[in-house]
C-alpha cells in the first residue's frame, strides 16, 4: 500500500498543522515492503538522501571547489538554508524579493555585483511560479557562480523545469511523516561527494519517537507505551520534536537518511500527495477572500502547482491570531522561525529589505496537507473567521 496519503483518521482526536506523525502501519516493521510507487521526477537524476536539507546543502558545498566563498541567497528565506554556508566560512549576502515572491529585479542585479562564487534561488509554497525568472537566473550564471536550487517548498511541483542549475537542494520531511529526509541532485553530471553512511542518530530518533507518540495521541491508543491524554496541552512528544531540532542547528553536517525513512521515501505516491493538497487548497481559495485583516499571497492554482502551505498576509496582530487558532487546535506556522535575515548585522538589516521583512512580519501559513480532506478545511475556515473577529474586536 502507498503511504503518506492515507494519514487522515476520521476517530482522531482531531488537530489541523503541526508536525506530521508516523501511522501505526504494520508494514513499517515488515521485511516485504508494499509496491513501489511514484517519486517525483528530479529522483530519476544523480541524487543522494540525506536526514535534512541543510546536510543536502552541506554536502554540495562538500563537492565544489571554491576558494572565494561568496554566496548570495534570497532574503526570503529559512535561517536553516543559511547555516551550512555559514559553517563552511562563506560571507552571505542576500537579494531582496516582493511582496508576490517575485525578485527585487534592482536589488537582484545590483548584489550580482558581488560576484558571488555560488548563487541560490528557490520557489515558494509549492507555486511553480515563484521560482526565479528565466532572464534573472540567466544574469545569474554570467557571474560562473554554482547555481543552487533549493527545490524544498516545490518538490512536487509538475513539469517544472531546472535547466541552469547546477544542484538541486531539498528538505524532504516538510512535505510528510518521515523522522528525517533531505536530498541533494547533482544536474548535468556536476560533481557530488558520495551519500554519508551514518544516519544522523540525535536528530531522527528522538524525532521517530515522538512521531510514534503523537500517532498514539491523535488515535487514543496506549499501544506503545504511555501516552498522555488527548486532553493534555502539552504532550511530551512536542520536546522530543524541540530536542531534535536543536541537535540540527548545531550540527548541519550531511548523514545518512535513517533507515525506516528511507522506505517511506521509496514507496511515496507522490500523485495522491498532490492531488490532496490541490483539493485543499482549492477548498481554502474558493472561500477564503481578501479583507481588511487578512489579504491572500495566491489567487488561483495552476497546473504545475503543489502547494506545502495556504500562506495569508495578516495584517492585525498575527501573534494574537496565531495563538486564538492554536486554541482551537489549529497550528499555524509563521514563516521563519529564524528568518535568514536574523544572520545579518543590525546595520546590514537596516539597510533595506523591505519585501522580505514585510512578508515575515505578517505571513500566516494554514495547513492543506494530505492528511486532511476538504471537509477539514471547512472546519478550518470557520475557525479562522471566528479568530479574524475576535482579533478585529
Amino acid at each position: 500500500m502507498p503511504v503518506q496519503s492515507e494519514l487522515h483518521a476520521p476517530n482522531a482526536t482531531q488537530e489541523y498543522g503541526s508536525e506530521f506523525f508516523l501511522p501505526p502501519a504494520d508494514w513499517l516493521e515488515e521485511t516485504e515492503p508494499p509496491p513501489p510507487s511514484h517519486p517525483p521526477a528530479w529522483a530519476a537524476m544523480d541524487h543522494r538522501l540525506l536526514s535534512s536539507g541543510r546536510g543536502a546543502i552541506s554536502l554540495i558545498l562538500d563537492s565544489i571547489e571554491d576558494t572565494r566563498k561568496i554566496a548570495l541567497l534570497p532574503a526570503y528565506t529559512c535561517g536553516s538554508v543559511c547555516l551550512p554556508f555559514q559553517t563552511h566560512g562563506y560571507h552571505i549576502y542576500f537579494y531582496d524579493i516582493h511582496q508576490d515572491f517575485s525578485p527585487d529585479t534592482a536589488d537582484f542585479m545590483r548584489m550580482l555585483e558581488v560576484c558571488p562564487s555560488v548563487f541560490v534561488h528557490m520557489g515558494y509554497f509549492g507555486i511553480a511560479s515563484t521560482r526565479l525568472p528565466p532572464p534573472l537566473l540567466a544574469a545569474a550564471k554570467q557571474t560562473d557562480a554554482v547555481i543552487i536550487e533549493d527545490i524544498t517548498h516545490t518538490v512536487f511541483c509538475r513539469d517544472v523545469d531546472h535547466t541552469g542549475s547546477h544542484y538541486l537542494a531539498a528538505s524532504l520531511r516538510k512535505w510528510m511523516g518521515m523522522p528525517s529526509g533531505g536530498a541533494a541532485v547533482a544536474m548535468d553530471g556536476n560533481p557530488l561527494a558520495p551519500a554519508p553512511l551514518v544516519p544522523h542518530h540525535a536528530f531522527y530518533e528522538p524525532r521517530h519517537a515522538a512521531m510514534r507518540l503523537k500517532s498514539c495521541y491523535l488515535l487514543g491508543s496506549a499501544r506503545l507505551g504511555d501516552v498522555p491524554s488527548p486532553q493534555s496541552r502539552n504532550p511530551g512528544y512536542l520536546q522530543m520534536f524541540t530536542q531534535a531540532d536543536a541537535v540540527v542547528w548545531q550540527d548541519p553536517a550531511p548523514y545518512a537518511i535513517d533507515p525506516l525513512s528511507a522506505r517511506l521515501w521509496a514507496h511515496v505516491d507522490s500523485e495522491a500527495i498532490i492531488m490532496a493538497r490541490r483539493r485543499n487548497f482549492a477548498r481554502l481559495l474558493s472561500h477564503l477572500h481578501p479583507t481588511p485583516a487578512a489579504e491572500l499571497f495566491f489567487c488561483n492554482l495552476q497546473p504545475q502547482d503543489s502547494p506545502l502551505f495556504f500562506p495569508l498576509h495578516i495584517n492585525n496582530d498575527r501573534r494574537k491570531l496565531q495563538r486564538l487558532l492554536a486554541e482551537h487546535r489549529v497550528y499555524c506556522p509563521a514563516h521563519w522561525s529564524t528568518p535568514a535575515l536574523a544572520f545579518l548585522e543590525a546595520e546590514e538589516l537596516d539597510a533595506g529589505f523591505s519585501g522580505a521583512k514585510d512578508i515575515e512580519d505578517h505571513i500566516l501559513s494554514l495547513p492543506c496537507d494530505q492528511r486532511y480532506t476538504p471537509e477539514d478545511m471547512d472546519q478550518i475556515i470557520a475557525i479562522l473567521q471566528t479568530c479574524l473577529r475576535e482579533v478585529e474586536r
